[in-house]
C-alpha cells in the first residue's frame, strides 16, 4: 500500500515534466519555424565538413564556385538555421564567401558603402554588383527560386565576377 500512494504522489512531478517536455517541444518547433524566415535573426549556425553534409542538413543542393581569382587554402561549409547556406573560400590575402538560400526577397546586404552599383546579366540572370573606382565587392542574384550572393574581401573586375557566376554550378 506504502508504494501505491508514493506513486500517486510522484504522479504530479512526473506529469508537470511531460507538460513541460512537450512545451518545449512545441516552443522548439516554433522558433525553428520563425529563424527561416527572411526577416528572422538567425540564430542556429552549424558548420560542416563538406558542400554534401551542408547541402544535406539545408535540403538543397549548395553550388559551388569555379574560377576564384586566388589559390583557395581552406573552405569552410556553414549554415544559418534551416536553410541559409555559406560557403567561405579562403586564400592568403583574399576571401570569398558565396550564400544561397531559398528566400528570392531576401534582402542581401552589406554595410559598407559603394560609388559604383551595376546590372549585369549573366546565365539570363539579372545581377547586381557593388563596389568602387571600377572594381567590385559584392554581387547579388536570383535565380530557379533561389537568392545568391558573392563577396570579396578584395576588389576584383566585373569580367572575373562575371566568369565565376557563369561557371556556378
Amino acid at each position: 500500500m506504502l508504494r501505491m500512494k508514493y506513486m500517486w504522489e510522484i504522479s504530479p512531478v512526473v506529469t508537470s515534466l511531460i507538460f513541460l517536455l512537450f512545451g518545449a517541444i512545441v516552443i522548439f518547433g516554433i522558433k525553428k519555424e520563425i529563424d527561416i524566415s527572411p526577416n528572422s535573426n538567425i540564430s542556429e549556425i552549424i558548420t560542416y565538413t563538406s558542400i554534401e553534409d551542408l547541402s544535406n542538413a539545408v535540403g538543397y543542393l549548395v553550388k559551388q564556385v569555379h574560377d576564384l581569382p586566388f589559390d583557395v587554402i581552406s573552405i569552410s561549409y556553414t549554415s544559418f538555421g534551416d536553410a541559409y547556406a555559406e560557403v567561405k573560400y579562403n586564400g592568403d590575402c583574399m576571401k570569398a564567401i558565396f550564400s544561397m538560400n531559398p528566400f528570392v526577397d531576401f534582402s542581401c546586404t552589406d554595410s559598407s558603402n559603394y560609388s559604383l552599383v551595376e546590372m549585369i546579366t549573366i546565365n539570363g540572370n539579372e545581377v547586381t554588383i557593388k563596389g568602387n573606382n571600377q572594381k567590385f565587392n559584392i554581387a547579388v542574384w536570383e535565380s530557379d527560386g533561389f537568392c545568391f550572393a558573392m563577396y570579396f574581401s578584395e576588389s576584383i573586375s566585373k569580367s572575373v565576377i562575371f566568369k565565376m557566376i557563369e561557371g556556378t554550378s
